[in-house]
């Protein structure tokens, strides 16, 4: 199995190059690196400090597989044409950041809805595939690929919701990010994964109860993560693993758990 793991528990515990130190002194291969404040901030970050932290990853021996700027500010489908247009511009400077660090995806969230007046699902989705339309461009020319997400809060919750997005496209450069953890929230992420398994390209690994929206360490919520590894594998999935908490009070702890459990059920379905 190719396991990795993200930095963001560690996004205020230590800085970005620690992080992947802690990462990968627990054997972890591919790294998923959260590029906002205050671990990386690109207009802040010129060659050099690029180069180094590739060269740090190299003699750690670890891939920076995927960059996933969070969206906590970011959103592709802002009302406000200006923070939209902020927001286009910060990707299109992620995608010149993946390329530069080695990495192959850029997670790509297409935008969040308003809690109490959201934009109408039809608008959304156009105002929705200009920005991808427009971000494509850039990582088209930076040979970077667009890994849409499923999130509970934005305009794509449910795979069903990716695969009809992502086929809109039709190119290699969109392709799907799956999180199970946000799919418990609104759908059995096994069945989620049979839906969308034509068009996917990386999973991310957390837990939650289907009722709390968390990304706690594997085997602490609801999540049949046996029967999620088994339909991975029974689709031909072949890619990362990433584990993907967001649980900074023992990030190291919580990592070494999700490795341990993780590898214990895929030996289980190996027997």
């Amino acid at each position: 199995m190719k396991l990795g793991a993200a930095t963001y528990s560690y996004l205020w515990q230590c800085d970005v190059k620690e992080a992947i130190k802690k990462i990968a002194e627990r054997g972890v291969k591919y790294i998923e690196l959260m590029p906002t404040p205050p671990h990386i901030w690109p207009r802040d970050w010129g060659k050099e400090e690029r180069m180094a932290l590739t060269k740090l990853a190299e003699d750690l021996g670890v891939n920076v597989f995927s960059l996933n700027p969070t969206y906590l500010d970011i959103n592709l489908i802002s009302t406000n044409p200006a923070f939209r247009e902020e927001s286009l511009r910060q990707i299109e400077e992620q995608i010149e950041l993946a390329k530069d660090l080695g990495a192959k995806i850029l997670i790509l969230i297409p935008g969040r809805l308003h809690a109490l007046i959201p934009m109408p699902r039809e608008i959304a989705w156009r105002v929705a595939k200009e920005s991808v339309s427009r971000c494509l461009e850039s990582a088209v020319k930076n040979d970077i690929i667009l890994g849409i997400e499923n999130v509970p809060f934005g305009l794509l919750r449910t795979a069903e919701d990716l695969k009809n997005f992502v086929t809109e496209f039709e190119t290699e450069h969109v392709r799907i990010v799956y999180d199970v953890a946000n799919a418990n929230m609104v759908e059995i992420p096994g069945e989620g994964i049979k839906t969308i398994s034509n068009w996917l390209e990386l999973v991310h690994l957390a837990d939650n109860d289907g009722k709390r929206w968390a990304h706690l360490p594997v085997g602490e919520g609801s999540i049949d993560f046996t029967s999620v590894l088994a339909t991975l594998k029974a689709v031909g999935y072949e890619g990362i693993y990433m584990t993907e908490l967001i649980k900074p009070e023992d990030p190291d702890h919580d990592l070494a758990v999700c490795i341990e459990r993780i590898s214990t059920w895929e030996t289980s379905l190996l027997l």
